[in-house]
């Protein structure tokens, strides 16, 4: 996963607010994540431990990582 520090400017204000935002999901129009900065300091750690302990677990399984071209895929269903 990946972390962004960034300021957003929200549609129909002036104030812009800063954001570390650990990416969870994104399209073409949007990001989505947890905004770490939100966080209590025990709860960012606790965050970023259990991430961390994701990828770790992961590794073994990354033979089989892929990428795709959206233009390229053909959807018949959707599961989350």
């Amino acid at each position: 996963m990946t972390i962004s520090k960034f300021e957003y400017l929200k549609e129909g204000t002036t104030e812009k607010k800063p954001y570390e935002l650990l990416i969870v999901n994104k399209d073409e129009t949007h990001v989505n994540g947890i905004a770490l900065n939100y966080l209590k300091p025990e709860e960012k750690e606790a965050v970023l431990a259990l991430v961390m302990k994701y990828e770790e677990d992961l590794k073994p399984f990354m033979k089989s990582y892929r990428s795709f071209k959206k233009t390229g895929m053909i959807l018949e269903e959707v599961k989350a």
